[in-house]
């Protein structure tokens, strides 16, 4: 048996079970393998009750949104001490998979040697409020990985853990439309916007709803960059509506319009393949030196015209003389 104080704790990992076991150190045998960890095991259930009921953690909320870059603020409470120097705090994030290290205060002080490097620099504890029974953990220029289940563990004498849900969304905060050239009559109206998590939009034509061909791409942030468009033709006088969808129950106005054919009046993004391209640009060269060529030839007939006429000297008041 060893003779060491405080307390110490291990990560269990059960099929469909997942926890943090704390329990004093002065128990913890120094053999190894199986028997050692069965033996760790039953001696929590037996000691947990009472390290519970001695000292006890609540979370302030059990769960919190944030925004994407933004800042959160997860709190656990316990009694606090007096100034108690063996005060240990560690943050855990414990899902998904796999459990990493968020934070860590052992023995008052700050060990950040085994904190992941997806949250350093991003992470800290709000020491000052530590005297009042408050271990709040700050995460800041928050990113969509760090949604998940983080677990609270705070160790002065007595032991307890609390677990809460930190939820990072990304807002569509606008949409932007355009129109492209399609095939003979037909023009593509599409509609695009960004965030997180993955939304859809819904077309309509009056109270029709309309089929539309939709898109998505996540970029290096999480981010999903939503692409919707519908075949119209550009003859037909009617007005198109895309409403953006989000698959949470976050309230969203988001929504743009169309009107056909006026809003063709204004310049569209031409398709146009890479053929196509080149005759065009063929077809406007051919005008441009036609053009050229009728300026040229004009411009050296009047200079023409000047160089064969002669000034007309004669005065009818000259007559020959006999």
């Amino acid at each position: 048996m060893g003779g060491e104080f405080g307390l110490h704790n291990k990560i269990f990992n059960i099929p469909r079970l997942q926890f943090i076991v704390v329990f004093p150190r002065s128990i913890v045998l120094r053999s190894s393998g199986q028997m050692k960890q069965a033996f760790l095991f039953i001696s929590h259930l037996v000691l947990w009750p009472t390290l519970a009921a001695l000292f006890t953690v609540e979370v302030d909320s059990p769960s919190y949104l944030a925004e994407f870059h933004g800042d959160a603020t997860m709190g656990c409470r316990f009694q606090p001490g007096s100034q108690d120097l063996n005060l240990s705090v560690i943050w855990h994030r414990i899902s998904p998979d796999p459990i990493v290290e968020v934070y860590r205060l052992e023995n008052g002080q700050e060990d950040l040697s085994s904190q992941n490097p997806h949250y350093q620099g991003r992470a800290r504890l709000v020491l000052t409020e530590l005297i009042n029974g408050w271990a709040k953990l700050e995460l800041s220029e928050l990113r969509i990985g760090d949604s998940g289940v983080y677990q609270c563990l705070v160790e002065m004498g007595g032991a307890d853990y609390k677990q809460t849900t930190l939820t990072v969304k990304a807002s569509y905060k606008s949409i932007t439309k355009h129109i492209q050239r399609s095939v003979g009559d037909d023009v593509d109206l599409v509609c695009e916007s960004q965030g997180y998590p993955l939304a859809t939009f819904s077309w309509s034509k009056g109270h029709q709803t309309l089929t539309s061909n939709d898109t998505s791409i996540q970029n290096q942030d999480q981010l999903f960059q939503v692409t919707s468009k519908i075949t119209v033709k550009s003859s037909e006088k009617n007005n198109y509506t895309c409403a953006l969808l989000q698959t949470d129950a976050s309230p969203n106005n988001l929504s743009a319009s169309f009107d056909i054919p006026d809003e063709l009046q204004v310049p569209v993004i031409i398709n146009c393949t890479t053929p196509t391209l080149y005759v065009a640009l063929g077809t406007t060269l051919m005008l441009a030196g036609i053009i050229a060529v009728i300026i040229i030839r004009k411009r050296r007939q009047r200079e023409r015209s000047k160089d064969s006429g002669t000034p007309c000297k004669n005065n009818l008041l000259d007559f020959p003389q006999t």
